[in-house]
């Protein structure tokens, strides 16, 4: 597969997705892995948050190869730093 042009975005988080994602598409994205895991999982991520992070805010950087999904990575604002979310450190 050749790769064109990848495009970073971040996506807006809301109140009722604070991951503010398409989660049938990044299912689809965890699904095609090499390693496919439940703590990839958009719903894993959610739940953790809910848990651990909720004093931080969510930021999800999506990768795009033109309209195909080809990276995500959840984050947590800490507002000095961002983490990776559901990360225990």
């Amino acid at each position: 597969m050749a790769i064109g042009t990848l495009t970073l975005t971040e996506v807006e988080a809301g109140a009722a997705r604070p991951f503010g994602f398409n989660e049938a598409e990044w299912e689809a994205l965890v699904a095609n892995t090499a390693c496919p895991t439940v703590f990839l999982a958009p719903w894993w991520i959610s739940a953790w948050h809910e848990v651990f992070g909720s004093e931080a805010t969510p930021r999800v950087i999506q990768v795009r190869d033109g309209d195909e999904l080809v990276g995500v990575a959840p984050l947590l604002d800490l507002g000095d730093s961002l983490v990776l979310a559901g990360d225990p450190d």
